[in-house]
């Protein structure tokens, strides 16, 4: 990824290749990762959206119920981290994980009045890909800003870090993560209070 502006098109079709090329468990088999999620039709909840890449052509796409494609496939795409997960058929196309484009996808709420971003990766350690991640996300909340908006961040606590481990991919950790979370989670609605005002 470029250390400064946008991932670009040409860059998002290179990560596409290798995530087409990739050796990975099977799209069938991803998809039954997803429990109840994917075990028929289910609906989509109210306004919600998720984000991918096409693959091959390295087009961004958020995909809300208006697309009429079903639930788990939208969900399995925004998440299908390249090289560890295969891209996921939608209409005729192979999607990978929207997050190549951006960790946060912000900017799509830049015509809102408050907007929260739960950053999962952003902030923390001298790691010059979290600093990248921030850059990016620092950007993303000035859209925010230059329509008249506010943003306020949750990044990870310590604890929430310690609970991830070194594999954000590691379910079995579900659990512990989940406490940490919701710890957090009570704290910081205390501190945003005054934001919802």
């Amino acid at each position: 990824m470029p250390v400064e502006g946008e991932t670009s098109v040409e860059v998002l079709k290179r990560i596409g290749a290798f995530a087409l090329a990739a050796p990975t468990i099977s799209e069938v088999d991803f998809l039954k990762t997803f429990g109840s999620l994917a075990q028929g039709p289910r609906a989509w909840p109210e306004r919600f959206a998720c984000t991918a890449v096409d693959a091959e052509s390295g087009a961004f796409k958020v995909w809300s119920a208006a697309d009429e494609i079903p639930l788990a496939r939208a969900v399995a795409s925004s998440c299908c981290v390249p090289g560890i997960f295969p891209p996921i058929e939608i209409s005729g196309r192979r999607w990978m994980d929207g997050g190549m484009r951006s960790s946060t996808s912000a900017d799509l709420a830049a015509a809102y009045e408050r907007v929260l971003v739960v950053a999962v990766v952003a902030g923390g350690s001298g790691d010059p890909r979290l600093a990248l991640l921030n850059a990016r996300l620092e950007r993303e909340r000035a859209k925010i800003d230059e329509c008249g908006g506010a943003s306020e961040v949750i990044t990870p606590d310590d604890a929430s870090l310690e609970a991830f481990g070194s594999n954000l991919m590691n379910a079995s950790r579900r659990a512990e993560i989940a406490e940490a979370g919701w710890a957090q989670g009570r704290r910081e609605a205390e501190r945003l209070a005054p934001f919802w005002n």
